[in-house]
C-alpha cells in the first residue's frame, strides 16, 4: 500500500512502515509531526492536570487559534473548518485516550526515521504555522529515499487548502501524469459536491 500520514499521522506511518515494511510500498507525509519527543514523564502528576490540559485542547478559543494557524489565509467557511477541526475532540473516548497518550509519553519516532526504506514524498505548506517547514528539510535529509515538495502560500493542510497542487505532487510521486489526473480528480470532486 501507499501509506499517507498527515501531521501526527506521519509518526504513525513511520512506525508502521518500519515494523511492517512488506506492507508499505511508498510513504507520503503531509506537514509531518515526527520530531516531537513526547510529553515526558507525567505518571506522577495528579490526573486532573492532564484532564485540564485536554479541556483546554478542545476549547473553542484554542480550536479557533489552531484553525487559524492551519491555514495560510482565512478560508471561506472558517467557522465550519473550526467545527471540522474539533470533531475528534467531541468523541466520547477522546479525553481518556488523550490523557493516556500524554501520561505514557506521547509518540516518539525520532529513532525510527532513518530506518524507513521506502520511497517517500515529504509534502509541506511553505507557510505552515503549526510545524515549521524547516522540519521538512530535516525530514528529507534523514529519510534515505525522500523527495520534498513545498506548496507556496499554504499552511499546515495543503491537501485541504490547495488540493489541486497537492494532488499533482502526489500523482507525480506515484508515477502518474499529475496534471491530467489532478484536473480529473478536481472535476470529479466538484461533480460529487454539486450533486
Amino acid at each position: 500500500m501507499v501509506l499517507v500520514g498527515p501531521s501526527l499521522g506521519a509518526a504513525v506511518a513511520i512506525d508502521f512502515a518500519v515494523n511492517y515494511p512488506e506492507a508499505v510500498s511508498k510513504l507520503i507525509f503531509i506537514g509531518a509531526s515526527v520530531y516531537a519527543e513526547g510529553t515526558k514523564d507525567m505518571t506522577r502528576m495528579p490526573k486532573f492536570v492532564p484532564y485540564a490540559g485536554v479541556f483546554v485542547l478542545k476549547s473553542l478559543p484554542l480550536r479557533l487559534f489552531a484553525t487559524r494557524l492551519a491555514f495560510y489565509k482565512i478560508p471561506d467557511g472558517f467557522f465550519d473548518w473550526v467545527q471540522i477541526g474539533r470533531l475528534h475532540c467531541l468523541l466520547p473516548w477522546w479525553e481518556d485516550a488523550t490523557v493516556n497518550f500524554m501520561i505514557t509519553g506521547g509518540y516518539n519516532v525520532i529513532n525510527q526515521i532513518k530506518q524507513v526504506k521506502q520511497k517517500c514524498l515529504v509534502l509541506w505548506g511553505e507557510d505552515d504555522g503549526i510545524i515549521s517547514n524547516k522540519q521538512a528539510y530535516r525530514l528529507q535529509q534523514e529519510l534515505p529515499s525522500a523527495i520534498l515538495r513545498q506548496v507556496g502560500q499554504c499552511g499546515h493542510i495543503p491537501h485541504v487548502e490547495k488540493p489541486r497542487e497537492a494532488a499533482k505532487h502526489v500523482l507525480d510521486f506515484l508515477g502518474g501524469d499529475g496534471v491530467d489526473k489532478a484536473d480529473q480528480a478536481s472535476s470529479l470532486s466538484s461533480t460529487l459536491v454539486s450533486t
